[in-house]
């Protein structure tokens, strides 16, 4: 035992003294808090300083969009958290051609109205003729009267014909022109992105967005609540509804969000609920791969310096790994312990908000700190088993890369965690050895899974470490009393096998 207690004092206090450790302790942390809070600020910043401009085409005469930039200005207070949504109207600018085409249209239309109105007084004329007594008069008279009727009625035909067609090949060309303009302000960034209406499809409650980029749609809110008044406005006044009663019955309500912890209730905000947890699992993630690396690096060292075999000469394997693994994970533990404290120090001197981090409880705190534990155990029972083959070639190469891949890996699904922490799927992932440490951390404060969850992870942990420990002992004793230093998979199974 005293070997293994020089060993390990030696770890910690060599670890606790190096810059590294200093940088990661120090350093790090305003790093990882501007990395996470300066994009988040910003964010919200921007959301609430910025305007946008959108667009809005009509493909007829529905007149919505007036109604939309009124009910838009309206809706805008300078204290609201979304940004003022300007509702530009995209008319057609007419061409010199078009223009010609238009006039041509005009012509049709009045030559129309007026085979209309000549068509209606010939009917007006042989109405009054068929009041009259019958005569040799009256009888030709219907009958010239009958003849200018069916060549009216035939021109009459013949000009709605050619209107029709002329009206719907300048309709088509008038939406092409109007959604070019959209277009091409659209490109020089004149607008964010254009709604376009048409009547029909808008009282069935489909209106088009047409953008460059994707735009969030948390900033085009008021917009899509508008959307959404004057459409069940329209639905309503359909229905006969007066307009005092669609005033009344369409009121806003504002929500207040309130989340249950234990058997206190708190507002949610964003910061406290989301960022805070995330920022302590990078932290902790942190923490567990500075330690573990620390692990990798000594062994790899000190083969690589061949002090190794010196050191097997004095202690067993076991004593060795047990020394490293004990003394780089205090060295992990103090470095939490120093992050606490200088959080308790922040609150205290009032430059973090307290409420910000209620989830940091006594039983939570045990809690980050026993699954930091099981993930540096878990990670730094496999490095003792790859350090010392760090050298044997390009297969163990990318077995270090695949681990190393494994740290992020959590990271990134970190994000199934904040939308349902307590589905079946999270549950599932939280079991998963390399992924339990960010999953049950995150989850803690977001979902307080049940007490079932944290037995069963720690006790899948607690086995795979076993497990690691086991095999990465003989690894490391024949390893490093091998002669050889390109080892393939093929040599670290006769490694295994090795009595």
């Amino acid at each position: 035992m005293k070997r293994f207690f020089l060993v390990t004092a030696w770890e910690f206090l060599h670890r606790v003294r190096a810059r590294s450790f200093l940088v990661a302790t120090f350093l790090m942390p305003p790093l990882l808090i501007a990395m996470v809070v300066i994009p988040s600020l910003y964010y919200e910043q921007s959301q609430a300083s910025q305007d946008q401009v959108i667009g809005c085409v009509e493909l007829d005469t529905s007149a919505y969009s007036q109604l939309l930039s009124e009910r838009l200005a309206n809706a805008f207070t300078p204290n609201s958290s979304f940004p003022r949504v300007i509702l530009e109207p995209i008319v057609l600018d007419t061409t010199g051609r078009m223009r010609v085409d238009y006039q041509q249209l005009n012509a049709l239309r009045h030559n129309l109205d007026s085979l209309n109105e000549a068509y209606n007084k010939i009917k007006e004329r042989r109405t009054y003729l068929f009041q009259r007594p019958d005569s040799q008069s009256k009888e030709k008279l219907l009958s010239d009267s009958y003849e200018e009727m069916l060549f009216t009625r035939e021109q009459r035909d013949l000009a709605e014909i050619e209107y029709n067609r002329m009206q719907t090949r300048m309709d088509s060309l008038a939406q092409k022109a109007v959604l070019a303009k959209a277009d091409s302000l659209l490109r020089t960034k004149r607008i964010a992105g254009y709604l376009l209406i048409n009547s029909k499809s808008f009282k069935e409650g489909v209106v088009e967005f047409h953008s460059e980029q994707p735009i969030n749609f948390l900033r085009l809110h008021p917009l899509e609540q508008s959307l959404q008044v004057t459409l069940v406005e329209e639905r309503m006044r359909q229905e006969g509804i007066t307009v005092y009663k669609i005033q009344e019955l369409l009121r806003p309500i504002k929500i207040q969000e309130l989340l249950l912890e234990g058997a206190h209730k708190r507002e949610f905000k964003f910061m406290a609920t989301y960022l805070a947890p995330i920022l302590a699992v990078l932290f902790i993630s942190v923490a567990i791969f500075t330690a573990s690396g620390y692990v990798f690096n000594s062994i790899a060292a000190e083969k690589s310096h061949h002090v190794v075999e010196l050191l097997l000469s004095s202690a067993s394997p076991w004593q060795l790994i047990a020394g490293k693994i004990v003394g780089l994970g205090l060295v992990g533990v103090v470095q939490i312990l120093i992050w606490m404290a200088l959080l308790a120090v922040l609150v205290f001197a009032r430059l973090v908000p307290a409420h910000d981090i209620v989830f940091l409880t006594p039983a939570n705190a045990g809690l980050f700190l026993l699954y930091f534990l099981l993930g540096y155990l878990f990670f730094a029972s496999i490095f003792v088993g790859i350090a010392p083959l760090s050298s044997a070639g390009q297969e163990t190469h990318y077995l270090t890369q695949l681990l190393r891949l494994l740290a992020v890996v959590p990271l990134v699904l970190a994000i199934l965690v904040l939308l349902a922490p307590n589905s079946m799927l999270v549950r599932f992932l939280s079991y998963i050895p390399f992924l339990t440490p960010t999953f049950m951390i995150l989850r803690t404060p977001l979902g307080q899974p049940p007490a079932i969850d944290y037995y069963i992870s720690s006790a899948i942990m607690l086995i795979f470490i076993i497990f690691f420990l086991f095999f990465s002992a003989k690894i490391f004793r024949a390893a490093n009393l091998a002669q050889r230093r390109d080892f393939s998979l093929r040599g670290i199974l006769e490694l295994l096998q090795a009595k």
